[in-house]
């Protein structure tokens, strides 16, 4: 019996980004179903990026469970609200694009260091993903 798994996500997240990728291989194995769940993390307020929150809890968890994932990973130059990103996220399932977007948009974010609040970044991680970036803006 396939195992079913609701696996609550944010592109803003570096756990979720990190720990992602383990899901995705098991979903692709065929070893559970993935009800990927879009959940906007921090809506307000948010944590100053270069505050000694961010930093400090950076440096003790989130890059040491990188390096243990070989996942890479680089701490955000600000905080962006994600509702905008998470929305798209419903069109590319619409689309057969989940899998695809959610990687352009947590790489644009963790490893291009981008805002994925910023309506260019997402077209182009709508297109990255296979999706129209005019469709994609107007859906969301």
């Amino acid at each position: 019996m396939l195992r079913a798994l609701r696996y609550y996500f944010d592109v803003v997240c570096p756990y979720s980004y990190i720990l992602g990728f383990q899901v995705e291989v098991a979903e692709d194995d065929g070893l559970v179903e993935v009800d990927w769940l879009p959940f906007e993390l921090r809506p307000a307020p948010l944590p100053d990026p270069r505050g000694e929150y961010i930093r400090g809890h950076w440096r003790g968890q989130v890059y040491r469970q990188a390096l243990e994932h070989g996942v890479e990973i680089h701490v955000p130059s600000h905080q962006p609200r994600s509702t905008l990103a998470l929305t798209l996220h419903s069109l590319a399932v619409e689309e057969g694009r989940s899998q695809a977007y959610k990687d352009a948009a947590h790489r644009a974010f963790f490893v291009e260091g981008l805002d994925v609040s910023d309506e260019s970044v997402l077209r182009e991680a709508a297109q990255e993903a296979g999706l129209d970036a005019d469709a994609a803006m107007e859906a969301a």
